[in-house]
């Protein structure tokens, strides 16, 4: 049965079981269900841009770290540079084309190069760096590093001296550089003409891949 209330304006279904109901108290349900639906999409798409923005602020706070980390590998790169020309202001050449050395930088670490990529000069500083480098690329990653242990030595020393039988000198002292095999950690099977009073020595090309495939192998994934 349907009745209408004056005092209350509003629309009431009598059952024939005696209950009413109202269509006012319908629509308030209604509207409450529609106002949780509403606030939950709200909520989920205020965490969703809270996330948003988080990882934006992430990715921000990490390119400014590579920025400075780049910058400061420049600044490094240039300061190697500087004082690999200071120190080699006179002409230093090739022991196997004879072309004048350039000062260069890779993977952090500074030599007279090649330009025909013969190979490079590496001084004292260059070599104690190298040396610390690869024992802790060693250390880090060793059977990756395929480090023979049980390295011919002498077989690589006279493989040395047959590739380059004209004598060369020291560019420091003038001595002549000898063929040497190294023992220290992580640097096993590679080989140089070192200077005998310890002034650095000359690398092959092929050595220097050799080293820079070492590190590159113990260097952690995504650098």
């Amino acid at each position: 049965m349907l009745l209408l209330r004056p005092e209350t304006e509003t629309l009431e279904f009598t059952k024939s079981d005696g209950s009413a109901g109202t269509y006012l108290a319908q629509a308030a349900m209604r509207h409450l269900r529609l106002a949780v639906r509403i606030v939950k999409s709200e909520e989920a798409t205020s965490w969703g841009n809270m996330a948003d923005e988080k990882d934006r602020l992430g990715n921000k706070i990490h390119d400014a770290g590579m920025g400075r980390e780049n910058q400061w590998a420049r600044q490094r790169d240039e300061e190697i540079l500087e004082r690999l020309r200071r120190k080699y202001a006179k002409a230093i050449h090739c022991p196997q084309c004879g072309k004048n050395l350039d000062a260069r930088v890779a993977i952090g670490l500074g030599g007279m190069a090649c330009p025909d990529h013969h190979g490079a000069w590496a001084d004292r500083q260059t070599m104690d760096q190298l040396t610390l480098r690869l024992k802790n690329a060693a250390a880090i990653h060793h059977e990756s590093l395929g480090e023979k242990v049980f390295e011919e030595l002498a077989a690589v020393v006279e493989e040395l001296r047959h590739k380059h039988p004209a004598e060369i000198d020291c560019p420091d002292c003038g001595s002549r550089l000898a063929a040497k095999a190294a023992m220290s950690p992580g640097a096993a099977g590679l080989a140089g003409m070192a200077c005998p009073n310890g002034h650095g020595a000359w690398i092959d090309q092929e050595v220097l891949a050799d080293i820079r495939k070492r590190l590159d192998v113990a260097a952690p994934s995504g650098r």
